[in-house]
């Protein structure tokens, strides 16, 4: 048993009845898929450019907020395991080296709990 014979026989095994195109809708489908995998295409090749603005932008919140750094330290992602998130610790880390804000308030500041 072939392609759409083996198809129509499982389809009527689970109680389905095989979708009959009516004209153009064929075409439509053909015609569609290549258009719709460029569009993918085109947002992969945009996804890097988005996730790195996206970790500037969180990077540039977290020295605005004065917020802490602690939670980016590698050897909590290292016993974590995962991957991706020690790979985005690592880089929000590198871009907030050398920060003047972020180690301002890490003596006395009543503001900020800290862990010890």
């Amino acid at each position: 048993m072939k392609g759409s014979a083996a198809t129509a026989e499982k389809l009527r095994a689970a109680g389905l009845a095989p979708i009959e195109l009516e004209a153009k809708e064929g075409l439509a489908l053909i015609n569609g898929t290549p258009m719709m995998a460029a569009i993918a295409a085109l947002v992969l090749a945009d996804l890097d450019r988005h996730f790195a603005a996206a970790l500037c932008a969180a990077a540039m919140s977290i020295d605005a907020f004065r917020g802490t750094d602690a939670f980016l330290d590698g050897r909590v992602h290292t016993i974590r395991g995962q991957a991706g998130p020690s790979v985005v610790a690592a880089v929000l880390a590198g871009l907030i080296e050398g920060s003047q804000i972020i180690p301002s308030h890490l003596h006395n500041d009543p503001r900020v709990q800290h862990t010890v």
